[in-house]
């Protein structure tokens, strides 16, 4: 039996989705005009996002902000 790990957080969805274009957080940070320390705060900490912030960095990965808040499709 597999396991697989939940990815229940933020953090954790962001980080995935950015993993899965195979992208540095530099990289993401850079298409998404936001500060690095950005992208390693919420994926290390959970810390709350400004929304106009969370959409560009969703835009850059071709996701909905709710996707990456909620895990929502």
């Amino acid at each position: 039996m597999t396991r697989t790990k939940k990815v229940n957080t933020l953090g954790a969805r962001l980080r995935t989705a950015r993993k899965a274009k195979a992208w540095s957080r530099a990289e993401l940070a850079r298409r998404a005009n936001v500060n690095e320390g950005l992208i390693v705060r919420w994926e290390t900490s959970g810390g709350s996002p400004r929304s106009d912030l969370l959409a560009r960095v969703a835009a850059a990965l071709g996701v909905t902000m709710d996707a990456l808040m909620r895990g929502a499709p």
